[in-house]
């Protein structure tokens, strides 16, 4: 998933290390005078318990989502 964030300059370096946390490959990275922007690519993953024989219900599953 391509994901664009936008911040004030001043929060961007504040923020840095939180946003780019997760992100497989940075894409563009751009500073102006008053906004920093970012295109970054992650992949998410979620849990589902959905579809799963009984006793298992609280064994957590993770599903690969999509890139």
């Amino acid at each position: 998933m391509r994901v664009r964030i936008t911040v004030p300059t001043k929060d961007g370096k504040r923020l840095r290390e939180q946003i780019m946390e997760g992100a497989e490959q940075v894409e563009d990275e751009e500073t102006g005078q008053t906004e920093w922007e970012v295109v970054r690519v992650a992949r998410f993953y979620t849990v589902s318990t959905h579809s799963r024989p009984a006793g298992d219900a609280d064994r957590p599953r993770t599903i690969q989502g999509d890139q």
